[in-house]
């Protein structure tokens, strides 16, 4: 068992760095080839945007986005947005949870998975609350938030494994991304470092 969580931290690690290393990547392909390698505009817009993002704090969920409207990159109270082919009143929902892979880093709205989803049914209207960093539990309780919403033929979609893995072997099991930050925020205010 140790050695099937070992491996799977190393998967996780590999994959992470070389999420992290994708700007020096480009630069290495750019000198070997001497062709450059390009990047779809919407990546910069996100970069750009990712410098001024801003999150609120919410009891049993962590953070939330605060809303950000931009060509590309949308969220209003927490839901980002999603490209729905059709419009008009859609009789289900589809609720999408998930960490950034769901949320779609890096991707413009019409690129994330709940858009492909809502542009290959037409049977949904779908609301994506992914978020940067979550993990089950903290979509579980933003589900319970929600749940008087659901109705009996609505569809609930959760896309986890690397927040969960990650976090629950660096910090603990139920733990998420921003412990550590929160706890330092915590110390600093009983220590008097915050007023």
């Amino acid at each position: 068992m140790k050695k099937v969580i070992w491996i799977n931290l190393a998967v996780i690690i590999v994959l992470i760095s070389l999420v992290e290393s994708v700007p020096s990547i480009k630069l290495l392909i750019d000198k070997l080839t001497e062709k450059p390698l390009t990047f779809e505009p919407e990546y910069y817009e996100y970069l750009k945007e990712e410098r001024k993002r801003q999150y609120d704090y919410h009891a049993f969920i962590g953070w939330k986005h605060h809303d950000m409207h931009s060509e590309s990159f949308n969220v209003t109270e927490g839901v980002r947005k999603t490209v729905q082919p059709v419009t008009g009143k859609l009789p289900s929902k589809a609720f999408f949870f998930g960490g950034s892979t769901m949320w779609g880093s890096f991707v413009a709205d019409k690129h994330t998975i709940p858009s492909f989803f809502a542009q290959n049914t037409n049977k949904y209207r779908v609301l994506n609350y992914g978020e940067q960093s979550y993990n089950s539990g903290q979509e579980l309780n933003l589900l319970i938030q929600r749940w008087e919403e659901i109705k009996p033929k609505d569809v609930v979609v959760f896309y986890d494994g690397v927040n969960d893995v990650f976090n629950g072997c660096t910090r603990g099991p139920l733990s998420h991304s921003r412990v550590p930050y929160i706890n330092d925020l915590i110390n600093q205010k009983q220590h008097g470092a915050l007023s």
